[in-house]
């Protein structure tokens, strides 16, 4: 898997450098912020907190992030990329060996409960700060968006009949999925199944659904 992390520039709400920065910095304040969120809200966290954690001053932190949100935003956006890249890896070893359609459904559905369950803290503060709950939406819809292009391309149909089946069975996924992980339902653990049993089930269900959306709309095509 990719070790790569994008440039302080390059990620959302980190201030444009004007004279080269100290990206050992940045990443001070970001890997400081994710311990603190181990222990408390990052609604209940100051600059301060933040800024004595990573060892940085408060000019620091503000040559280089415009608030304090902009943090949580970073952190979000640099998790992000990398289950992008983690997941385009894992499925494209898939795809070289011959897997099925529902495994490389599986793969996804597999990686996105990482990212999930990894980032729950993050995801969660994000939901809940009004300020960046539109981000945490569109970043949702863009996921979904790109599951839905993949998945189209992997059964070769494009009519909007299809589409939209497809878009329903990725929404109720990635829905059933944050259910499964984050408070308060976690419906998964009192089912008393683990991650990778609650892949293959719902990779199971989605292929299904798909599969026999494949069979009507090739029967409407067919009319």
């Amino acid at each position: 898997m990719p070790d790569q992390q994008r440039e302080p520039s390059q990620l959302r709400g980190v201030v444009p450098a004007k004279q080269q920065r100290s990206r050992e910095t940045v990443e001070r304040i970001l890997l400081a912020t994710e311990q603190l969120m181990t222990e408390q809200r990052f609604n209940d966290l100051t600059v301060q907190d933040i800024c004595l954690a990573a060892d940085v001053s408060a000019s620091s932190f503000y040559a280089r992030f415009a608030a304090r949100e902009d943090v949580l935003v970073a952190l979000f956006d640099l998790h992000a990329e990398q289950a992008r890249e983690e997941a385009a890896e894992g499925i494209a070893e898939v795809m070289a060996r011959g897997g099925e359609r529902e495994e490389i459904i599986a793969q996804l559905i597999r990686h996105f409960f990482r990212f999930v369950r990894s980032n729950g803290a993050v995801m969660v503060s994000i939901y809940n700060d009004p300020v960046l709950t539109d981000r945490y939406w569109s970043f949702g819809a863009g996921i979904a968006d790109e599951l839905q292009e993949l998945i189209i391309e992997l059964f070769g149909i494009d009519d909007p009949t299809f589409r939209v089946r497809v878009e329903f069975a990725v929404r109720v996924t990635a829905s059933t999925v944050q259910r499964a992980v984050g408070l308060p339902t976690r419906f998964g653990e009192r089912m008393g199944l683990e991650d990778d049993e609650l892949t293959v089930e719902l990779a199971r269900m989605i292929s299904g659904y798909i599969d026999d959306a494949v069979l009507r709309s090739s029967a409407e095509q067919g009319e």
